[in-house]
């Protein structure tokens, strides 16, 4: 995970030449979705996230993650049309 956000910010860096900690919120608002999802899914499939003696099957930890990761995924690409090209007029690689 540490790794994969080291990348993004080499990326960003290596082509705008500057340095984006823009990453970290999209990283804290994976979390909270996984946090989230996992307290409102597991009761649902009869399991009790508070009490560690009875663990979740390892499928629904994946489902949790991927559905996240979708999640952030989908706000990501929101940002991007949204704050990028809205504010530049559609002009890829512009500055504004």
């Amino acid at each position: 995970m540490y790794a994969l956000i080291a990348l993004g910010y080499t990326m960003v860096y290596g082509i705008l030449k500057f340095i984006n900690f823009a990453h970290s919120d999209i990283v804290v608002l994976g979390a909270w979705i996984s946090y989230t999802l996992a307290t409102k899914l597991l009761p649902l499939l009869g399991l009790d996230p508070h009490n560690p003696a009875t663990a979740p099957p390892l499928w629904v930890g994946g489902a949790i993650l991927v559905a996240a990761m979708v999640a952030c995924g989908l706000i990501g690409f929101a940002i991007e049309r949204l704050a990028l090209y809205g504010r530049c007029g559609g002009r890829r690689g512009s500055t504004c």
